[in-house]
């Protein structure tokens, strides 16, 4: 997979990194049900479409009074297998943005056996609009908040230590979702799916982490450190990736969550629907 250009101290971590993460859950889509040749093709033929649409897709921000269109990372920066929801099948995470945090981020899922796609679209920058392979137009009212952590240690001064620091943050969340009635805990990817940096915007680091149900992502945690006057600030924030109503606990005690999301092209922060081939 290609990857966003950064600085250079975090290419090749990041290049290890999620491309093992796709790797990884291609496998896993391979190994969940790929073992007829009829059914790799259709899952080949499925990347391939979802490839197709991404490239027809724009990105747009608001700069100097004009639109300008944002650049976008070539390939999926992870894909899944969801094999025990009835719209599982394979999916694929993308992001717009090259430089720095993300500007939007889409999900593109198929259906096992079956010609219906999942979307979703969360917006992590305000004012951006998205315009879907259809023609129709996303412009969502807000984007994502971030928090501060009360209690966060200094950044270290390699990537190797950062991410460490990153991932003891972001352990200290658990997460759940009520789906069909049920509760489940979900697990949280021990890589991010993500990491990002813009020194020169103040952005010392930054990652997306995955809490997932297998490893379908239903909500990702995004962990930065900005440099402010006062000096370098740990945040944290979540990205929606479920129709389901989603909790999230720092340290036991909840801090953020989301109500069941109905299935609608809205004009939200969140927004996920289905589409129907042929129709």
């Amino acid at each position: 997979m290609l990857l966003t250009r950064m600085t250079f101290r975090l290419v090749f971590p990041l290049v290890v990194g999620l491309s093992l993460s796709v790797q990884n859950a291609l496998a896993q889509v391979e190994k969940g049900g790929a073992e007829d040749p009829a059914d790799k093709e259709e899952q080949k033929q499925t990347r391939q479409r979802m490839l197709d649409r991404w490239n027809k897709m724009r990105a747009l921000l608001p700069v100097a009074g004009k639109e300008q269109e944002v650049d976008r990372v070539k390939d999926p920066i992870f894909s899944y297998a969801e094999p025990t929801r009835e719209t599982g099948g394979v999916g694929t995470v993308w992001v717009w943005g090259t430089r720095g945090r993300p500007v939007a981020l889409l999900t593109q899922s198929k259906a096992n056996g079956r010609p219906v796609w999942g979307f979703e679209l969360v917006a992590l920058t305000e004012g951006v609009s998205v315009v879907m392979h259809d023609g129709w137009r996303w412009t969502p009212k807000s984007a994502l908040k971030t928090t501060p952590f009360a209690d966060a240690p200094p950044p270290a001064d390699s990537d190797v230590r950062r991410l460490a620091q990153m991932k003891s943050l972001v352990e200290r969340f658990s997460l759940s979702e009520r789906y069909n009635d049920e509760s489940f805990e979900l697990r949280l990817l021990p890589r991010p799916v993500y990491r990002y940096q813009d020194e020169d915007n103040g952005l010392i680091d930054g990652a997306l982490f995955n809490f997932a149900h297998g490893t379908n992502p239903e909500a990702l945690a995004l962990i930065e450190c900005r440099k402010e006057s006062s000096g370098p600030v740990w945040s944290y924030g979540f990205l929606p990736l479920a129709g389901a109503g989603v909790t999230a606990k720092l340290n036991g005690k909840p801090v953020w969550s989301k109500e069941p999301t109905r299935e609608s092209r809205a004009q939200e922060m969140y927004s996920t629907w289905l589409e129907t081939d042929g129709k």
